[in-house]
């Protein structure tokens, strides 16, 4: 198959939607029969609210970031779990992730643990429990919490293939538009788009593939709920080819894309960089408890 055809029908996998760049910068509210109890939108900025610590363990009194080291027995600061830190996983902005394995019931699990005692690091530890919420509430597949602190969060321990692993192979090997791995990452947007979410963040290093038939997120970063799903499925295109299709950098790859802008007429430099929720969206807030 040509490879602008190929690029067409990757884009043909997201449904009908507005061309790339012609976004308006803004995501449209959802139909009140797409609507759920968590209106609005989470993001770990000044007003995001800190959920109930007591539920998952928060140990109030925390003031100082916990030391890991690789092989050897870390106690969680609230002292409820005992883990053997088996290695170093990766890093984000925001924190250091280990691969740990918790010494009473033998399950794997993935520490982060912040890198400054900062107020910008210690939000973005607790909108943890809040996007867990709301991805459960929206039946999507997630990494669940096990135990949350100011300075460190808990996880559960997906194992696959990272995202940025398999986008390198499926470039390399001509981004067939019908492998099994893409078809499962588009059925993962068209999911969260019919149910009006839109997650900001699902960048290749924040996703798993499970079982080489289901896409994990393990981090999110922004989360827009009660989104129309017409404009969830934009957004979730133009991340798409932006942090997806041009991570390999490709010469090829660029210049298809520029040949695409050319006959559609976008105008690339006026492309959306970030999508924003309707100005009337609230912040989700701990009263919302999906759990109930």
């Amino acid at each position: 198959m040509p490879p602008f055809r190929r690029f067409l029908r990757i884009l043909d996998a997201f449904g009908a939607a507005v061309p790339v760049g012609e976004m308006t910068g803004e995501i449209g509210p959802a139909s009140p029969a797409n609507r759920s109890k968590h209106e609005g939108s989470l993001q770990s900025n000044p007003a995001a609210p800190a959920p109930d610590g007591n539920r998952l363990g928060m140990c109030e009194s925390e003031s100082a970031i916990p030391e890991v080291r690789v092989g050897e027995e870390f106690v969680t600061p609230s002292g409820k779990r005992r883990l053997r830190i088996v290695r170093f996983a990766g890093q984000g902005t925001r924190g250091k992730v280990y691969q740990a394995i918790e010494i009473e019931s033998a399950r794997t699990c993935a520490l982060k643990v912040i890198h400054e005692y900062a107020p910008v690091y210690l939000k973005s530890i607790a909108v943890e429990i809040l996007k867990a919420d709301v991805l459960a509430a929206h039946q999507l597949p997630f990494a669940r919490i096990v135990e949350t602190g100011d300075t460190y969060v808990l996880k559960e321990w997906i194992e696959g293939t990272p995202g940025d692993q398999w986008v390198g192979q499926w470039l390399e090997k001509g981004a067939d538009p019908d492998d099994p791995a893409f078809a499962a990452l588009i059925r993962f947007f068209h999911k969260a788009s019919a149910r009006g979410l839109h997650v900001d963040d699902l960048r290749p290093s924040n996703m798993l593939l499970r079982n080489g038939t289901e896409w994990v997120p393990i981090d999110t970063g922004p989360i827009h709920a009660s989104v129309a799903p017409a404009d969830a499925m934009r957004c979730y295109r133009e991340r798409f080819i932006r942090r997806w299709l041009w991570v390999s950098r490709s010469p090829f790859w660029y210049v298809v894309y520029w040949t695409w802008c050319q006959v559609r007429g976008v105008d690339r430099k006026k492309q959306t960089r970030q999508a924003v929720p309707s100005s009337s969206a609230r912040p989700v807030s701990p009263q919302d408890d999906v759990h109930r």
